[in-house]
């Protein structure tokens, strides 16, 4: 009896010295644990009720970061770049540069001394990050008012509406029956080929520069029509766009804010024109193009130029002007 209430003593003690020891190893393995690794408060789901990864993606973001490591993550990202724009310019509402929100535009004098990367990588860039187009123009109601703008245009006097004076201005005071404009030569240029090729085949109609002009033929010989086609090979088949009459502006003339601003909206205009009108075009209509070789030999022009201004010269001796 004793023997067995010694042994039971002798169990107990055993017990109570493992749970000690496991106790004090218990107590100093906590007080080692750093501060960044004690479990947090969180009211999103415990790790263990979500799978692996993603457990390991709660852990991360529930243990608090040092302000060093913040501070850190911040300076990894560089701060966007960006020009300072000028001085806003006060544009009506519905014009181009309201419609188009150039006063968000940087600068255009030094822009384009920047390289291509820098340029895409501005913050204010008026460019796509491809570089394609103009931002400027995702918006409808910049396009709508190229449009409005545009279409009313004189295409002899396209980057010179305002100016009265010079041989720019010369065209502006002719007048006709059906007013040129980018209007009119967009209205039906696959129409206008036909009946230029029409008139080609008639020996009336092939005229010179030195031929008188003729009241009778203007209609019969589609003078409207050859005048049309021949600003639309000027402006989307030749080198129109790019050697209109246009006002630029550079350091040294010290440019007004809405002067250095003019330069983007005729970018916008010549935009509109190539990427919306000359664009929609038919390929077929192009009069160079080797499948045309014969109406360009009854035309008299051997050169797209030429062909041209045959094509004006004609469109004027038909007595297209009034």
């Amino acid at each position: 009896m004793k023997a067995h209430s010694r042994i039971i003593a002798w169990l107990s003690g055993c017990i109570c010295l493992i749970l000690l020891i496991l106790g004090v190893f218990w107590w100093f393995s906590a007080s080692r644990l750093p501060a960044d690794d004690l479990p947090t408060l969180a009211t999103n789901p415990t790790p263990s009720t979500l799978p692996h990864s993603m457990a390991q993606t709660s852990a991360v973001v529930n243990r608090p970061r040092s302000v060093a490591t913040q501070t850190a993550v911040t300076n990894s990202q560089p701060p966007p770049l960006s020009i300072p724009p000028l001085p806003p310019v006060d544009y009506p509402l519905g014009t181009i540069g309201e419609a188009c929100d150039v006063n968000e535009y940087p600068p255009r004098i030094g822009f384009f001394d920047l390289d291509n990367e820098t340029i895409l990588s501005l913050e204010n860039s008026p460019f796509t990050s491809t570089g394609d187009y103009l931002k400027s123009f995702q918006k409808e109601k910049c396009r709508t008012a190229l449009e409005r703008h545009i279409n009313q245009t004189n295409p002899y006097l396209w980057g010179r509406e305002d100016n009265t004076h010079g041989v720019y201005s010369a065209p502006a005071l002719i007048t006709m029956d059906n007013p040129l404009t980018f209007e009119r030569i967009f209205t039906d240029p696959a129409g206008d080929f036909a009946r230029v090729q029409e008139a080609l085949a008639r020996p009336e109609c092939q005229l010179n520069p030195n031929t008188k002009s003729n009241w009778q033929l203007n209609e019969s010989c589609h003078a409207d029509a050859i005048h049309n086609y021949a600003l639309i090979m000027r402006v989307c088949f030749g080198d129109g766009i790019y050697n209109r009459p246009n006002q630029w502006y550079f350091k040294e003339d010290n440019p007004t804010p809405e002067q250095d601003r003019s330069m983007w909206i005729g970018t916008l205009q010549d935009f509109w024109v190539r990427a919306i009108k000359c664009a929609s075009l038919d390929r077929n209509l192009d009069l160079q193009l080797p499948v045309h070789t014969d109406l360009r030999q009854e035309s008299l022009a051997p050169s797209m130029l030429e062909l041209i201004y045959t094509f004006e010269d004609v469109a004027i001796h038909l007595d297209v002007y009034e």
